[in-house]
Order: structure tokens, then sequence, then C-alpha cells
């Protein structure tokens, strides 16, 4: 299976956030004179260490058959089968919207950065929101027909902008 799209985003922002948070985590902990306290702060710096390493990239594939995505190194994944993509289009998202998997009112949201995302709306009528930066792209390649496809008769979403 051949790709047409891959793009992976880094989470810039979340690793300078996570990153600081550890650091302050960890100074607390060796000034805390409390050995449950020191436990505990390291436990959390730790398991904050763990959730940035997962969240630290979005990464996005396009096939001829599928929409794949996963956070970091690939624990977290999701996948469509492009025939049950309905519609494509670039959509702003909102701040308070946040990163990581949220549910909110367009539908699930994966992101790690930016305000941007193509929502993905299946043939159910179900939506979701996959954050890039480069909506555009991603909007493109899921739309975009190969000749092979064509001559296969495979299903070609609509783009709406």
């Amino acid at each position: 299976m051949s790709t047409l799209y891959r793009h992976t985003q880094p989470a810039r922002i979340l690793m300078w956030v996570y990153g600081v948070t550890f650091v302050v985590l960890l100074a607390v902990a060796l000034v805390v004179n409390n050995t449950v306290g020191w436990v505990v702060l390291a436990a959390v710096a730790a398991v904050e260490l763990g959730v940035g390493y997962l969240f630290s990239s979005l990464t996005v594939e396009v096939t001829q058959d599928t929409l794949a995505w996963h956070f970091g190194p690939g624990v977290i994944r999701k996948s469509l089968p492009r025939a049950e993509i309905a519609e494509v289009h670039p959509v702003p998202t909102k701040w308070w919207y946040g990163w990581g998997i949220r549910m909110t009112p367009k539908g699930w949201l994966y992101s790690v950065s930016g305000l941007e995302a193509v929502a993905v709306t299946r043939t159910s009528g179900r939506t979701t929101l996959i954050g890039t930066d480069d909506p555009l792209g991603l909007a493109n390649a899921l739309t975009g027909v190969t000749d092979h496809a064509a001559a296969e008769g495979s299903h070609r979403p609509h783009i709406r902008a």
C-alpha cells in the first residue's frame, strides 16, 4: 500500500509546558524535606514525562485505502477506511477545545498544537477533527484520486472550503 500523504506535526508548545513543569516538579521534590512528598512529586513528574512522550507529535498518513493518525511513538492510533469518508474540509478550532483527544461540539478532536484541523465527515454523518498545521495538504490528499484509484472506481470524498 503506497503512502499518498504523510505529515508529522510536533507538539512544540506542549513539550515546552511539559518540560518546564517537569523541571519545576523535580526542583520542588528536591527541596521538600519529606520522603512521602518527594516520592509523590517525583511520581507526578514521571507520569507527566510519559504523557508528554505519548503526545509529543501527531502523524497523519493517507494511503489508497486508509486515513490513519497516531500520537508520538504510535501507542495511541486511529484509522478510518477512505471509503467511509463523505466530505472533508479545513476548519478552525477553538482554543478552549485544547489539545490531545477531546470531544467537541463538532466531533472528536485529535490535536497536538495550533488551531487548525480538517473535519472528516463519514458517510454515517459522524465527524472527526484531525489537527494539523497543513490543513490544505491533508484535505487535498483525502480528496485526490490517483489514476489507479479512479480505474478501480474508488470513492472520492467531496471537499468543502
